[in-house]
């Protein structure tokens, strides 16, 4: 405790820094990769002091436990819907898990496109498409009426819809104003939603 600040080690002052700003206790926390430079005690005592914080942190950080430990939501920067690298592009998941969660996200994406790709859609007769649709859950039964090739373009349309959504989350603008960015994340939302229950509905049909 008496050395002067200049005489600490990388880890020694990331520890000074973050208690100083637990005793502080501000309205907001910005922390980039708080975990370099800290030994496993260290992210564990740091993971229960955010963990006890009340108020809002933004973090960067590719340390995907402390993602899991501490955030509730991940904004992923230069990645597509199926997280290959694409600059300019990012993906929104709001759920903890959070980096577990978007891991089996895109796990199932790219199970879904693959699937896609290579199914090959089978002419059905009337009562083939009758025993297909029959015991439809409820929430998919309005897709019954299109056929699979309608459900693939259907599906086509909504991942471009939300390709174009992600984007916008990239422009500074909506973060001015809290109304523009509640109705965009809104819309996300029902896009994404919608999505999945394409995604079934074309598995019931297809498969």
């Amino acid at each position: 405790v008496f050395k002067r600040v200049g005489d600490l080690s990388g880890g020694q002052r990331n520890r000074l820094m973050l208690c100083r700003l637990v005793l502080a206790e501000p309205d907001v926390l910005i922390m980039d990769e708080p975990t370099n430079h800290l030994d496993i005690a260290s992210c564990e005592m740091l993971e229960q002091a955010l963990a006890d914080y009340t108020g809002t942190i933004l973090v960067v950080s590719h340390d995907r436990y402390f993602l899991d430990k501490i955030v509730d939501k991940l904004l992923v920067i230069g990645v597509d819907h199926w997280g290959q690298r694409s600059l300019g592009q990012t993906d929104i998941i709001d759920r903890k898990p959070a980096y577990s969660h978007y891991a089996e996200v895109l796990q199932q994406r790219r199970a879904r496109q693959e699937k896609t790709a290579n199914t090959k859609p089978k002419k059905k007769t009337r009562s083939a498409h009758k025993s297909a649709t029959s015991g439809t859950p409820e929430e998919l039964k309005r897709f019954n009426k299109y056929s699979v090739e309608q459900i693939e373009d259907m599906i086509t349309v909504l991942e471009e819809k939300l390709t174009h959504l992600r984007e916008r989350f990239g422009d500074e603008n909506n973060y001015k104003l809290p109304e523009r960015l509640a109705a965009l994340q809104s819309e996300y939302d029902v896009a994404t939603r919608e999505l999945d229950l394409l995604y079934q509905a074309y598995e019931r049909r297809a498969g």
